[in-house]
């Protein structure tokens, strides 16, 4: 942190109260792995709020910490990012937490986590201060948790309720559109999952 373009440090989450063979356990690895990983080779790792290390400095600068979104973390980190600062990812566990454990608190904590990254998303592509490459990685670490299959697939279903009043509407075009929308959401996921993968080293 003794760089003064380096803004955040952000290391891999573990648990004390779940295997590493647990599916969110796994999951979230391949977050860091993933996601995280592809952000750091650009320098736009968003924080994650858990063993983030945040410069007061940088963050004071950017109007420290605001509440515009329930995910204040990565909103932070985009602010951050506009300014030019650095943002990086190490993947080395150096320190443990507590996972959800019930059903009721991981869809609480999915629900903050997809609601608060569709703000920043909104965000993000308003922002002219960062390039559209920085647009582009961030915004892929911020849908990690959104499945943007549902447009299409409500447009479908939309089309389907509004043609028993009007037998005249594209169906086929529309079942074109949602084909293609699916194939280009698996290219791009391909495309991350293609990016070099840094396997989580445990502290020490």
């Amino acid at each position: 942190m003794t760089n003064s373009k380096l803004a955040v440090v952000q290391f891999p989450q573990a648990y004390y109260n779940a295997s590493e063979q647990n599916f969110l356990v796994k999951e979230l690895e391949h977050h860091f792995n993933t996601y995280a990983n592809s952000g750091n080779k650009y320098g736009t790792a968003l924080p994650t709020g858990t063993l983030s290390l945040i410069s007061v400095k940088a963050s004071d600068k950017v109007g420290g910490w605001k509440s515009f979104s329930v995910t204040e973390d990565a909103y932070l980190g985009i602010k951050l990012r506009a300014k030019g600062y650095k943002l990086r990812y190490i993947p080395t566990i150096v320190g443990r937490g507590l996972i959800p454990s019930t059903t009721i608190s991981i869809c609480k904590q999915r629900n903050q986590w997809i609601y608060g990254n569709m703000q920043c998303l909104i965000k993000i592509f308003n922002n002219s201060r960062l390039r559209f490459n920085d647009k582009l990685i961030i915004g892929v670490q911020l849908s990690t948790w959104i499945n943007f299959l549902g447009f299409p697939g409500l447009g479908l279903l939309l089309l389907l309720i509004s043609r028993a009043f009007n037998q005249s509407l594209p169906l086929q075009t529309m079942i074109q559109i949602c084909l293609g929308h699916y194939l280009l959401f698996i290219l791009v996921k391909l495309l991350i999952f293609k990016k070099a993968r840094v396997p989580i080293r445990p502290i020490g």
